[in-house]
């Protein structure tokens, strides 16, 4: 029997719509047997749309209690998606090992041009962010140069993979969100080629898990999950495991396009997902 399973789960605790317990009624109707909450987390710090520093207790708290609510039917994990921004948060278990989560998803969302001195102009700005958010970014730090901006996208996910420990590499190219509408780079350009083949050749060397994530299908109207049919063909070239998660925010998007997440792994040539059950990773066959 297949065990369906997400790690990538948000709630009213950072950036999500539904609180806690409505996420996990909803995974039990759903048939999910396990279901790991990961709230925005940039420890010690917090944006509008993270865990709040002073509500990490709270958190951990309310995930403990539905584990034991849940206890025998759906196995809940408390986690937590830590940000990776040069030189100000890291996903990394030695920076959250007093919280003891259960597995960390390390994320970029932010990027920033090193050489931006003195300007009057957000010091980082989110590639996932809206489309004005994302246009001014690389207008202010790269001069409009998208590709420069791109290619800062992936240096700093093959550095967070290469020097943080942390279990799931999340959503690992999150740069093409907005790439559907504003055709700012060409995915098939051969210098795009080489920052997946690069990064892929690094999250292989880290031995970290990397996620199929439907949340572009289900929020922002992507064809295909993160990654891209191209990129989960590198993955696959170098063994990289893979698990299938949604980033819902929301019940209603819990498990969203797992099937056409699914198809996509099998279409790249896996046949095996891992998920993550009493504290070890294992692996299970790609249903048909």
């Amino acid at each position: 029997m297949f065990i369906k399973t997400n790690y990538h789960t948000h709630c009213t605790f950072c950036d999500g719509k539904n609180t806690a317990e409505e996420m996990a009624q909803r995974g039990a109707e759903l048939g999910l047997g396990v279901l790991g909450f990961s709230s925005h987390a940039a420890w010690p710090f917090g944006t509008k749309w993270h865990l709040q520093p002073r509500e990490y207790g709270t958190y951990l708290a309310e995930i403990s209690r539905l584990k034991e609510l849940y206890k025998g039917k759906m196995e809940i994990l408390a986690g937590f998606e830590a940000e990776y921004i040069r030189g100000f948060a890291l996903p990394e278990k030695s920076v959250y090992k007093e919280f003891k989560p259960d597995y960390l998803i390390g994320s970029v969302h932010y990027i920033f041009s090193e050489n931006l001195k003195g300007a009057e102009v957000p010091p980082y700005f989110t590639v996932d962010g809206s489309t004005e958010e994302l246009l001014g970014g690389i207008k202010n730090h790269f001069g409009g140069n998208a590709k420069k901006a791109v290619q800062t996208y992936f240096a700093f996910e093959r550095d967070m993979v290469q020097s943080c420990d942390f279990d799931i590499i999340g959503h690992a190219d999150l740069i093409r969100k907005r790439n559907g509408g504003l055709r700012f780079f060409d995915e098939n350009d051969e210098w795009y080629r080489r920052e997946l083949q690069e990064t892929a050749k690094a999250i292989a060397q880290s031995g970290k898990v990397a996620e199929i994530n439907t949340g572009g299908m289900s929020r922002a109207g992507l064809p295909s999950p993160y990654p891209s049919p191209y990129f989960l063909s590198l993955l696959k070239k170098y063994d990289v495991p893979l698990t299938l998660n949604s980033d819902s925010h929301e019940v209603r998007t819990l498990t969203d396009f797992f099937d056409a997440g699914m198809k996509a792994a099998r279409d790249a040539g896996y046949d095996e997902l891992w998920y993550l059950s009493a504290g070890s990773w294992k692996s299970q066959k790609i249903p048909l």
